[in-house]
């Protein structure tokens, strides 16, 4: 939890910079698969 947050904070202070989006986006895709295998097994 404490890195995620923390995660979260990184990304909460470097907004300005487009590359944080990507690596937004790459967090969130790896959360909903995750949920999603977790969903069917």
């Amino acid at each position: 939890m404490m890195t995620l947050h923390t995660a979260t904070s990184d990304a909460h202070n470097m907004m300005k910079y487009p590359y944080d989006i990507l690596t937004a986006a790459c967090l969130f895709i790896i959360v909903v698969s995750t949920s999603i295998m977790l969903a069917l097994s």
